[in-house]
């Protein structure tokens, strides 16, 4: 899925230090749980960001932090865009400080052309190096189930949503994951719920945890056109056929599971009644033909000749000979073998087989010979696949993203499930409350993030005092002019504050009761300059464990830093930096090794840019960089940041953006 969530307020660190937090009790003694709703769960992005990092801390077995799980841009997007939102928080009764959170939603993807495949060729799944293999889906049985589920949707729009699939989409906890993950299931599999598997997005810290969970991994591929293949080398001319690309649903880049048309015989038919006829569910039947009837329900009558689109029963096994058909099929030399020779004998065009193999097999020509266990591609598939990524920024390269780690369970049957699922939510139900405790502050931030939290408060207090005085609610009807004159207000003046407002309005309009008219311009000082932090040394207010932090990730918009540590690293010679500076004598700053950890999430407002100068200019690579770093910098300072070049990354990729458990052992 792409990023697309919209612009967000602001986020609001945790007023207490994550360090503080206490870990969970297994009995969740101490804890009180809650089911936010989503503006609610937006709200508490800084703290979710800040109690991850600190799950991955202690998960380090006390070391220093590594590098965060899941990004704050990942987190706000989901937050944001998932549909449900289903979840649950868990925090001290006492503090009300954050130790674990669960949401979860229904799966979707914005991929034309995505499929579930365990088994695909094209699949890099690397073995555990010792210790226990990792468990999969190695028969492709699970990915099949998955791939015959209902689904349906425009991928540039809603997306292609699963609604019998839930996803676990994100998980954050503090020795709490375990007993989050089984009131999830719990709810999954109460009756009633349409769900049928649940899939999640993992990594390779918190595989082991979902695997105890009853989660294994599981293939998915996205499929793209395949692209045109060169002339074959080696003598002759070929023109290449040409392929028909595959194009979208009718009305769009509408895709859907199987399903067939079914045109009503007579008027006064209804959904609830067709589906029966068909053995299939009727709000299946109303979510596959959502898009052409928004509002159709199951009891209306429906005209002689409606053309519904109904669902065809999964057949897992059809599912699972139609995947395997996609796949390109190879064929293992088993003898040394001239290349022309091989191909007659499999009775194959040789250029046509040569020139699909030489993409792969560089310098291979049809006067080759083929060595013992080469692998040939008899004949290219329409399109290419690609392992699947679940998330991505909308200027990433999608052939350049990581693969997601995708697994997936079955849940309980539907005709096995009873009334109230199981006993995971019985067994908390004395900890469910309806709102967070009061949020005590604590940690050396807290003056610092009291005082922001104070200015912020003053100001919405002075707008709202502005607006109480530019806005007058009018008593009684009566013409315009006479309003004008009872406020003692030039007519033409407040005739041109309230026009744009009050469509029609003029001198001798008549102004009903209770109307609200603008009599005093509001004139709002321009909010002062953002400068950009990325790239930027900064001070951060409340943490002392290292004096000068560098910025490597900047949310303009969610005012929302992830920096890493500098020290010390001896002084400077009298080389001059790239822009000639020279800082003979002065203390060298670079990045704290990755090794030792220390990234952290801050909000902007406690960071404080700092004047300094790059003296390598490594542009790409952070980690080589060197700074002189100056003081304070003043105002009007143009630092790194407003230069031409990109950001500057670090050597090693931070954690691709899941959810990640942390515990003792016994999460």
């Amino acid at each position: 899925m792409l990023a697309r969530r919209f612009a967000c307020p602001p986020v609001e660190e945790a007023p207490y230090d994550p360090r503080q937090i206490p870990h969970a009790t297994p009995s969740l003694e101490g804890s009180v749980l809650l089911r936010p709703a989503r503006d609610l769960w937006l709200s508490l992005l800084g703290e979710m960001a800040q109690m991850l990092s600190e799950a991955v801390r202690r998960r380090a077995g006390g070391a220093r932090a590594f590098a965060k799980p899941l990004s704050l841009e990942y987190l706000a997007d989901r937050l944001d865009v998932d549909e449900p939102l289903l979840g649950y928080l868990l925090v001290t009764r006492a503090e009300g400080w954050m130790q674990g959170f669960l949401t979860a939603t229904t799966f979707t993807t914005w991929h034309v052309r995505f499929r579930w495949d365990s088994t695909h060729p094209s699949l890099a799944w690397d073995e555990e190096e010792g210790g226990e293999p990792p468990r999969v889906d190695a028969t492709g049985e699970l990915a099949a189930a998955l791939q015959a589920q209902l689904h349906a949707g425009d991928p540039e729009r809603e997306g292609v949503v699963w609604p019998r699939v839930a996803e676990l989409s994100l998980l954050g906890a503090l020795g709490c994951g375990r007993r989050l993950v089984e009131l999830l299931l719990d709810e999954l599999e109460e009756e009633g719920s349409p769900y049928e598997l649940v899939v999640t997005q993992a990594t390779d810290g918190s595989r082991r945890f979902y695997e105890r969970m009853g989660f294994v991994r599981v293939g998915a591929v996205t499929y793209r056109a395949r692209e045109a293949q060169p002339e074959a080398s080696g003598g002759g001319k070929h023109a290449p056929k040409r392929r028909r690309a595959e194009g979208g649903a009718a009305g769009g880049s509408w895709v859907a599971s199987e399903h067939f048309e079914y045109r009503t015989q007579e008027g006064g038919e209804t959904v609830d009644a067709i589906a029966g006829r068909f053995e299939v569910e009727a709000w299946e039947v109303l979510f596959l033909n959502e898009r052409r009837y928004p509002k159709l329900q199951g009891s209306s009558p429906l005209r002689k000749d409606t053309r519904l689109l109904i669902p065809r029963r999964a057949d897992v096994a059809r599912v699972h000979a139609q995947t395997t058909a996609m796949h390109p099929r190879y064929h293992v030399v088993a003898e040394d073998t001239p290349f022309k020779t091989l191909a007659d004998r499999l009775g194959v065009d040789a250029r046509a087989l040569l020139r699909a193999n030489q993409p792969q097999l560089r310098g291979l020509l049809l006067s080759s010979e083929l060595r013992r266990g080469t692998r040939l591609l008899l004949e290219p598939p329409a399109y290419d696949a690609d392992e699947y990524c679940h998330w991505t920024f909308p200027d990433d390269d999608p052939a350049l993203a990581e693969p997601s780690y995708m697994m997936a369970r079955r849940l309980a049957p539907r005709a096995e499930r009873r009334g109230g699922g199981g006993g995971a939510r019985a067994a908390v139900a004395h900890l469910m409350v309806e709102q967070r405790p009061p949020v005590l502050p604590g940690g050396k931030r807290a003056p610092f993030l009291e005082a922001i939290r104070k200015a912020k408060a003053e100001e919405a207090a002075r707008r709202a005092a502005a607006e109480a005085e530019a806005w007058v609610q009018v008593d009684e009807s009566l013409p315009f002019k006479k309003h004008a004159e009872a406020l003692r207000l030039e007519p033409r003046a407040l005739l041109a504050l309230n026009a744009p407002r009050l469509k029609g309005l003029q001198l001798s309009s008549i102004v009903k009761r209770h109307t609200w008219l603008q009599v005093k311009q509001i004139d709002e000082p321009p909010p002062p300059p953002r400068p950009s932090l990325v790239n930027q040394v900064v001070r951060i207010d409340g943490e002392d464990e290292y004096e000068y932090w560098y910025v490597l990730t900047y949310l303009p918009d969610l005012q929302w830093c992830h920096v890493a540590p500098l020290e010390r690293r001896g002084e400077f010679n009298d080389k001059p930096s790239p822009s000639g500076h020279v800082a003979l004598g002065r203390t060298r700053w670079m990045l704290v090794s990755e090794d030792e950890g220390g990234e952290i999430d801050v909000g902007a407002g406690r960071c404080h840019v700092m004047q300094s100068v790059e003296m390598r200019g490594t542009k790409a690579n952070a980690d080589a960089e060197e700074w002189d770093i100056i003081g304070p910098a003043p105002p009007g300072w143009v630092g790194p940041a407003s230069t031409a070049r990109s950001a500057k990354k670090k050597k090693k990729p931070l954690a691709s953006p899941v959810h990640e458990e942390a515990g003792n052992g016994g999460v």
